[in-house]
C-alpha cells in the first residue's frame, strides 16, 4: 500500500516517539510510502515536517538503503531548511552513511556544516552535529583536516557550551592523530 501524504500525517498526529516508531514500522512494511514521506519532510512545514523527519531518520537506521534513492535531492534542499528539527534529523542521518559522490554536493554541504558548526544562532544539536558530519567527510576526505581541526580547535577557545566541547574535543583528538 502507499499512503499519501495525508494519510502519513494523520499517521503522526502527535510527536511521542511511539507514534514515531509506529510510523517508521508502517513505512518500512510499505516502502513504496517513503518517498511521499521524505516529500513532506522535504516541504518544511514546521511541527509537521519535524515529525515526519524523525521518522525519515528512524526508517534510515533500520533500512540505510530506502535512503539511497532520495540522498541527493534531501542534501540539495538541506541548506533553504528552515525547521532546527529536519536539520537535526537529516545531519543525524549523514553522521552514519556517506555523502553522495558528486563533487559539488559535496562541497556545499562542506561549507553549510562549517557554517552551521560555528553559527550561534543554529541550535546546538545542529552545530555538534554539523562537526559530526564534518569529521565522517574529513576522515575520507583528508585534505580537509587541518582546516577543520584549526576551525574546531578555534571554536572550543569561544565556546563553553558542553556538547560542543565534548564532541569538539573527542574530534581533534581523533584527527590530529591522522595529521601526524
Amino acid at each position: 500500500m502507499n499512503f499519501s501524504k495525508n494519510e502519513i500525517a494523520k499517521m503522526l498526529a502527535n510527536s511521542s516517539r511511539l507514534q514515531a516508531d509506529m510510523a517508521a514500522e508502517t513505512i518500512l512494511d510499505n516502502p513504496e510510502s517513503f518517498k511521499n514521506l521524505v516529500d513532506l519532510m522535504l516541504d518544511d512545514h514546521g511541527q509537521m515536517a519535524m515529525r515526519v523527519s524523525r521518522v525519515v531518520e528512524i526508517c534510515e537506521s533500520y533500512e540505510p538503503n530506502l535512503l539511497e534513492p532520495f540522498s541527493g535531492k534531501i542534501l540539495n534542499r538541506l541548506p533553504q531548511c528552515k525547521t532546527p528539527g529536519v536539520k537535526r534529523n537529516i545531519l543525524k542521518i549523514y553522521t552514519r552513511r556517506d555523502i553522495p559522490g558528486d563533487e559539488e554536493l559535496k562541497a556545499n554541504i562542506i561549507e553549510l556544516c562549517f557554517n552551521w558548526m560555528k553559527s550561534t544562532m543554529q541550535p546546538v544539536a545542529v552545530r555538534v552535529l554539523s562537526m559530526m558530519v564534518l569529521e565522517r567527510i574529513a576522515l575520507k576526505e583528508q585534505w580537509l583536516i587541518p582546516e577543520f581541526v584549526y576551525s574546531v580547535e578555534d571554536l572550543l577557545e569561544k565556546e563553553d557550551i558542553f556538547a560542543i566541547q565534548h564532541q569538539g574535543k573527542k574530534t581533534v583528538k581523533k584527527l590530529r592523530k591522522l595529521m601526524l
